[in-house]
């Protein structure tokens, strides 16, 4: 390794070291447009700059660092628990983690239902659309989840390794269509929604919709059945749980 990869490694260590983590929560409504859950995201701050998780949980070499990611779900669920919610609560998990990580992540989340503020039922672990090299291992895991009670949502779906193949292997609670495809949709091509949404409907998963920014976008999905809701237009993420007020 050279000398300035040396030095970008060592300086990408030492913010780290340096980087105050926290969380964030992004309210999720129903189809009645009630808050039925929040979305668990990852900021870090050094003094007045505040970083997003693709600049905390992937180093140099691009590479994905699963133990910061199981000190976020610790995070998250603390978090969470201490506001005492009865909403349910998202949490990002990848495959790298569920593959590798899975006896700390169940540790975790036993450890904080112990503490008696949140139930199984109330948590839905995302899958990231990463890919995976053993997709029978994951589906696996997934079970194990399950049967303890927890939700699975696909992340993404319409994005990288987040396809209706993936979605036949897991069966998910939940899909969550990637932003794109409302992006299309806005410029007139809604054929991938609705396939999405169609492919979830197969497996009967609920759907849900996420990067909705106007009222437009409300009424243009509005024909596509979608169950929850996600984006700006309701509430964008902040550290206490709040009750948007734009609807």
């Amino acid at each position: 390794m050279s000398n300035c990869a040396h030095t970008q490694m060592a300086d990408i260590h030492e913010m780290n070291s340096q980087m105050e983590l926290f969380s964030v929560f992004q309210p999720i409504l129903d189809h009645h447009f009630n808050v039925m859950g929040y979305e668990a995201l990852l900021r870090g701050r050094i003094e007045n700059q505040v970083f997003l998780p693709s600049s905390i949980l992937y180093n140099q070499s691009h590479s994905y660092d699963i133990a910061l990611e199981l000190k976020a779900i610790a995070l998250h669920l603390a978090n969470f628990a201490a506001q005492k919610s009865p909403a349910v609560l998202f949490i990002n998990v990848s495959p790298e983690c569920l593959l590798h990580g899975f006896d700390t992540m169940m540790t975790h989340l036993s450890y904080a239902i112990a503490q008696g503020s949140i139930q199984a039922k109330q948590i839905v672990l995302e899958v990231l659309e990463h890919a995976v090299c053993c997709e029978e291992l994951l589906c696996m895991r997934l079970s194990q989840l399950k049967d303890a009670g927890f939700r699975i949502a696909q992340d993404d779906f319409g994005s990288a390794d987040s396809n209706q193949a993936r979605a036949l292997r897991l069966v998910p609670d939940v899909i969550k269509l990637d932003q794109s495809l409302l992006v299309a949709a806005r410029q007139g091509d809604s054929s991938l929604l609705e396939a999405a949404a169609s492919a979830a409907k197969q497996i009967n998963a609920q759907v849900l919709i996420e990067g909705v920014e106007s009222h437009a976008d409300v009424m243009l999905l509005k024909q596509f059945k979608i169950d929850f809701w996600q984006g700006y237009w309701f509430g964008k993420p902040t550290p206490l749980l709040v009750v948007p007020s734009q609807m």
